[in-house]
């Protein structure tokens, strides 16, 4: 089953994807399932050939039981990423590493009944932690080169929602951010305690009541 789940993933995008050991149990978290997978990491191919797009230390799911016996939405109560690293890149042909989904050839369906009979799966997800991480953002078409260190952050709320308001906690040990040959961010310490309103379909993000510490200067 493992062999054909990582070969059957790594057809259906354009990277090396792997993991290493996992483990499912109802005894850590009753009665909710509780997944754990080990070293995954994706590697690029093609122009990001190589290159590391992310590797995480464990991946932690927690599903609740009975959301998963009736089948139409998954409650997926809890993701807990440890120690994950992400260097994320945009060439200047525009071509970004993130962009992993290979193109499918697409098929007009005739018989609305098809349609009707679509699933009505959709997965509830309330929150996201992330303890150690390193992210790296490298865009030469904007120019902008940011790298953030030792990034713990619990984020809760409905976070499938198209609309949705989201509680963000955290600090990053270490924030540098370089734009067009400047470096306006070196070594700076944050906190944050944040409300902010996420609308996906707009890409639009409002900031409410909220707390920022840049070092010692509070935002």
């Amino acid at each position: 089953i493992v062999k054909m789940v990582k070969q059957e993933t790594n057809n259906a995008v354009n990277a090396k994807i792997d993991f290493g050991d996992f483990d499912l149990s109802l005894i850590k978290s009753f009665p909710n399932f509780h997944f754990t997978i080990e070293d995954v990491s994706v590697i690029g191919i093609d122009e990001f050939e190589g290159k590391q797009l992310a590797a995480i230390k464990e991946l932690n799911l927690v599903v609740d039981l009975m959301s998963v016996i009736k089948g139409e939405t998954i409650q997926v109560k809890r993701i807990n990423v440890i120690e994950p690293y992400i260097e994320t890149k945009v060439l200047a042909n525009g071509k970004a590493n993130w962009d992993l989904a290979k193109e499918s050839e697409t098929v007009e369906v005739e018989d609305s009944s098809l349609e009707e009979g679509a699933s009505s799966f959709k997965m509830d997800l309330n929150r996201v932690s992330i303890e150690k991480g390193r992210i790296i953002y490298d865009d030469v078409t904007m120019p902008i080169h940011m790298d953030i260190a030792n990034l713990d952050i619990d984020l809760t709320g409905d976070l499938t929602a198209s609309v949705t308001n989201i509680d963000a906690h955290g600090s990053v040990a270490a924030f540098n951010l370089t734009f067009d040959g400047v470096q306006y961010m070196k070594n700076v310490k944050v906190l944050l305690d944040v409300v902010m309103e996420m609308d996906i379909d707009q890409f639009k993000f409002t900031f409410k009541d909220n707390e920022i510490w840049a070092n010692k200067l509070p935002l």
